[in-house]
């Protein structure tokens, strides 16, 4: 199987420290480990595997993969080895959660290369990012948008920015919104990954 770099495992492990701080999600804060954390990234990472097994193109397929990806990779950073950047330390102290990591790289790298992969995962990180309301107006039209669709919502602000969560469990159309879910943004900007695929 082939491994994930040092280098490359460092860019990953970064990026969610920067998507963590954003969102005022700890990092290296063992303290605060709950099992409601787990559980939600446990949800997170199943949408993901169903949105792979669902996925009907290539664009969709990539999608679904570099997403499984961040989701690993936010669970190493909160849940593992809460602060270690170091793949060495990471891979001794919980090979289980890295050998998931280079599974997902695996599959990955038998359906596209490695620079297309770190072009698809930057696209996916801007457009995470893009969820937080950089205005009370942005906040006001998400929550709205969520009231509409009858997902309940709490809001944090974090440095004069909004960041709205899930409430509870919600499931609306067959998507399902798991408690404490970062929701997007009314102004949210997509990925779009169909000029790198």
């Amino acid at each position: 199987m082939l491994t994930i770099s040092p280098t490359l495992y460092t860019k990953l492990y970064q990026d969610i420290v920067d998507f963590r701080n954003a969102f005022q999600l700890p990092v290296n804060e063992p303290e605060k480990f709950s099992l409601a954390d787990d559980e939600l990234h446990n949800k997170l990472y199943l949408e993901e595997t169903i949105e792979l097994s669902e996925a009907d193109t290539q664009v969709s397929r990539v999608d679904a993969l570099v997403d499984s990806a961040y989701v690993i990779m936010g669970r190493l950073v909160r849940l593992v080895h809460l602060g270690h950047r170091n793949l060495a330390v990471a891979r001794a102290s919980e090979p289980a959660r890295i050998f998931a990591l280079e599974t997902v790289w695996n599959v990955c790298k038998t359906s596209f290369k490695e620079d297309t992969f770190v072009k698809c995962w930057d696209n996916i990180h801007a457009s995470n990012l893009s969820k937080v309301c950089k205005t009370e107006q942005e906040r006001d039209d998400t929550l709205r948008k969520y009231k509409k669709l009858k997902i309940p919502t709490l809001v944090e602000e974090v440095k004069g920015l909004y960041v709205v969560k899930g409430a509870k469990d919600a499931t609306i159309a067959d998507k399902h919104y798991p408690k404490g879910k970062v929701l997007k943004n009314a102004h949210y900007k997509a990925a779009d990954l169909v000029p790198l695929v």
